[in-house]
């Protein structure tokens, strides 16, 4: 386990953790004020200048359109196969190798 001597550092790292989720926050605020000016429309300008776009995407929100039409989410349910890794498995033939490519993860513990 290393060992680290600096409060201050430490101090400082959760203050601008604090700051990062404050400002989220306020941003996500303002960006749903800005959609629902929006409209049904895909972009907001200012001073004739495009400044924010909510052009419609290629993604779905699935587990809203299950939750709120059911007998339509089965009626246009289909099963996807998909080729994964088998990462348990080189982890026991090939230790070393899982672990250079396995991720890690920062987090504040307390």
């Amino acid at each position: 386990m290393a060992e680290i001597h600096n409060r201050q550092m430490v101090a400082e790292y959760d203050y601008h953790l604090e700051q990062i989720q404050f400002h989220k926050e306020a941003a996500e605020a303002i960006r749903i004020s800005l959609e629902k000016v929006a409209g049904e429309e895909e972009s907001i300008t200012l001073d004739g200048k495009e400044e924010f776009t909510f052009a419609y995407v290629n993604r779905y929100q699935g587990d809203r359109f299950r939750k709120e039409n059911p007998e339509l989410a089965k009626e246009f349910t289909f099963e996807v196969t998909e080729e994964k890794i088998d990462w348990l498995k080189i982890k026991r033939m090939a230790p070393d190798l899982a672990r250079r490519y396995q991720s890690r993860s920062f987090k504040r513990v307390s």
